[in-house]
């Protein structure tokens, strides 16, 4: 058994895994900086509030955005006949709050849709790292407030630049 082991060790450092080898990514990395109250991207494009960008398709399954979210739960669209929803479409659902959000979502925000950025906030730390979420809002109406991590809703391209 013993010998089974050295061997394995020494075996096992010629073999790599795929994973550790393949040079790109999924997604195209994006690096983000803050500079000021602007979010500058590696490639040059400048975020700051007021700009304006455009909605993309949904990333998930049934074309459910993954990456935003409404951000705050008081809102007209979620509160407008809650009770009777979640007694009737969502009874079965495992999260039924989640998924009437996700569906409600998708409903108030289409393909072409121009976001409004109102707030960039940072979070993370030096050690592990920053990321940038951003605080929309919709030009159309109900002028709803929507969070998105930036640097995943544009490599999912729920989030296009214009």
């Amino acid at each position: 058994m013993f010998r089974v082991c050295l061997i394995t060790l020494f075996l096992i450092q010629y073999f790599h895994c795929f994973s550790q080898t393949k040079k790109g990514a999924i997604y195209p990395s994006t690096s983000y900086h803050l500079d000021n109250d602007t979010l500058i991207t590696d490639f040059g494009f400048k975020i700051y509030e007021g700009l304006t960008l455009k909605a993309g398709n949904g990333s998930g399954v049934n074309a459910i955005y993954q990456q935003i979210r409404f951000k705050t739960q008081l809102n007209s669209s979620l509160l407008l006949f809650h009770d009777a929803e979640i007694k009737t479409t969502y009874a079965n659902s495992n999260n039924p709050e989640i998924d009437r959000q996700n569906d409600k979502l998708k409903e108030l925000l289409h393909y072409g849709d121009r976001l409004v950025v109102k707030k960039i906030t940072q979070k993370g730390n030096k050690k592990f790292g920053y990321w940038y979420y951003l605080i929309l809002k919709r030009t159309k109406a109900p002028h709803t407030k929507l969070v998105c991590n930036i640097e995943l809703a544009v490599n999912c391209k729920e989030i296009l630049f214009q």
